[in-house]
């Protein structure tokens, strides 16, 4: 029996995160006798997935965290875990514009699959970075010899236009295991009752990270605004990040810290889905939005700013605000949809690409055909 062809996946850390939490999702789909997984990461810290991984198949690499100031030590330090392992024949890299260090190094000891993996779409933040973007369009091509982005805005944002034509170029969904994400009835009873909201209540839910990105400030004003149409409602935030202190304390400073629900990094997101009435991302931007195709496997109905993609709107039902419109507009938005039922969404979300079952089958060949290439 032939060993299976070794992944070896350029990632920060290994803990629960979208990027992270995708690969993992990939990684129990796929078929472990043809690929494995094995992963780069910047730090000698244990990680919440490391057991996982390990229970697997997987191998983990500690590497020093790279940044453009630590560029020689981070490549030293991959080039020997290269040299110590020829065997392996693809690296997949998930660190965005970052991605050209890891893939530099991989071309200079021969890996001859070189996939440079785009899962963001923000805005440069200085004239650095858009120049530092710039030049990683322009060079990206002599080291990666593949393209793969979660949609076509995140491809376009980190390789350039060219990524709509270049026949390197893939979009590879963000997919979900969409029995999990189900709507649950049972489910959504027992959460109700352990936080004692009530079966009339009005729940909205956001998911992400609690950081400026997500525009969670907007949230709470639009919550705030939400109140004054239906004080029967909570909000509940699903998620971590350097801001919850912030944002904790606006809420108590609005008089509603009895109606925001701070759920942290939790494991169980699809539960609490089914125990919402309706979704709101108020993000900046998104590379795709996932949180948004969860929501509606779900079913929920939802309200989204247009930082977000309109390929994520994959039943085309979701609600789309500017970010420069006041919040008493969202919140009015958000109470047009009060009465509004669940949709089952889930053929739209199995024929947009996004069952993983389906795209890890599809990721899965690519790694085998893009071997069989270079073995022949």
């Amino acid at each position: 029996m032939h060993e299976p062809i070794r992944v070896l996946h350029v990632v920060n850390k290994m803990n629960q995160g979208g990027v992270q939490s995708l690969i993992m999702t990939f990684y129990r789909n796929i078929d472990r006798s043809k690929i494995q997984f094995d992963f780069v990461v910047q730090d000698n810290a244990p990680h919440h997935f490391d057991d996982e991984i390990i229970s697997l198949g997987g191998r983990i690499h500690s590497v020093p965290r790279m940044t453009t100031s630590s560029v020689k030590s981070f490549s030293k330090a991959f080039g020997q875990i290269l040299e110590d392992n020829p065997d392996y024949q693809v690296i997949h890299a998930h660190c965005n514009w970052l991605n050209i260090i890891p893939l530099r190094v991989a071309k200079k000891y021969g890996v001859p699959i070189r996939i440079s993996h785009s899962h963001g779409a923000y805005g440069a933040r200085s004239l650095f970075r858009r120049v530092q973007r710039l030049l990683f369009q322009k060079s990206i091509g002599f080291y990666a010899t593949d393209f793969l982005a979660c949609s076509n805005v995140a491809g376009v944002w980190l390789y350039g236009k060219q990524f709509m034509t270049d026949g390197r170029a893939m979009v590879v969904h963000n997919a979900i295991d969409i029995d999990k994400f189900r709507f649950d009835e049972n489910i959504r009873h027992e959460l109700r009752k352990k936080h004692q909201i009530g079966s009339k209540t009005h729940v909205l839910i956001s998911v992400g990270r609690l950081d400026s990105g997500k525009n969670h400030g907007l949230l709470m004003d639009v919550f705030k605004e939400y109140q004054k149409l239906n004080k029967d409602s909570v909000l509940i935030l699903a998620g971590d990040g350097p801001l919850r202190s912030v944002l904790e304390r606006q809420v108590d400073e609005m008089g509603l810290g009895q109606k925001v629900l701070f759920l942290g990094m939790i494991a169980n997101v699809h539960e609490y889905l089914s125990a919402a009435d309706l979704f709101v991302f108020p993000s900046f931007s998104e590379g795709l939005g996932i949180a948004l195709i969860e929501a509606q496997t779900n079913g929920l109905p939802s309200v989204v700013s247009e930082g977000i993609p309109k390929e994520a709107d994959v039943a085309n039902a979701a609600v789309f605000c500017g970010l420069d419109e006041p919040p008493s507009e969202w919140a009015k938005r958000i109470y047009e949809l009060k009465d509004v039922r669940r949709t089952d969404y889930l053929s739209n979300v199995r024929n947009a690409g996004y069952d993983v079952k389906l795209e890890a089958l599809r990721l899965e060949n690519y790694y085998l055909a893009r071997a069989r290439n270079i073995i022949s």
